[in-house]
């Protein structure tokens, strides 16, 4: 997460005052006013609206702690170890902070969320309900676990699906390396985009979601 010392420079870079970050990040102005003047312990989801805030208004923060308007071109994250869907969490709630959004996955193991990581599953679909993000996801034929409602689910065969999960959401394509605990996010509105459509095709192949269907 961005320092109050990040959050500074980049409405420095913006000219922005508090009030216009308060209002593009949908929260106070003295929530603002507090967590850069490192007032009390400032909310972790407050922090994550300030840095989708930045982000969406085209502010980059570098991980030595530096502050710079985005370069064109592709962002890249690699994140591995035992908090890699902590970290795709992080992103996710950066953009998808305000809400109503979609989130599209394209999943090779569903069972894997819980297997891996169930206390930070169940806190994205807890905050995917709270924002009212919009999910649809492509599964294997004749899988037995899901994590939503059977509605936003699909199947197509293994061959299809492939070996490797990803999600689109925002600007943003995210790699799901699961044996690896290992996430790989690309940022680029073409690639998303692109990759989007392909999913939009697969979703108009796939069949409504039962439980083994496809056995």
């Amino acid at each position: 997460m961005i320092s109050p010392e990040q959050a500074r420079a980049a409405r420095a870079i913006l000219v922005w005052k508090q009030s216009d970050l308060a209002h593009t990040a949908e929260i106070s102005v003295t929530a603002v006013n507090y967590f850069e003047r490192e007032i009390g312990n400032t909310r972790s989801d407050t922090i994550t609206a300030i840095e989708g805030a930045f982000e969406q208004a085209g502010i980059e923060f570098i991980a030595e702690g530096g502050v710079r308007r985005k370069q064109d071109g592709f962002k890249f994250l690699n994140y591995r170890g035992a908090d890699f869907l902590s970290r795709l969490n992080e992103d996710m709630y950066r953009a998808l902070y305000k809400g109503g959004a979609e989130c599209v996955t394209c999943s090779a193991d569903e069972a894997a969320w819980n297997r891996y990581a169930p206390v930070n599953n169940q806190e994205y679909i807890a905050f995917a309900k709270a924002k009212k993000i919009r999910e649809r996801i492509l599964v294997v034929d004749g899988s037995q676990s899901t994590n939503n409602p059977d509605v936003v689910y699909r199947t197509l065969p293994a061959t299809t699906i492939g070996k490797v999960t990803y999600s689109i959401y925002a600007d943003r394509v995210a790699y799901i390396l699961w044996h690896q605990k290992r996430i790989i996010i690309l940022r680029n509105p073409d690639l998303a985009e692109t990759l989007l459509s392909q999913f939009n095709f697969l979703w108009g192949q796939a069949r409504p979601f039962s439980v083994g269907a496809g056995k």
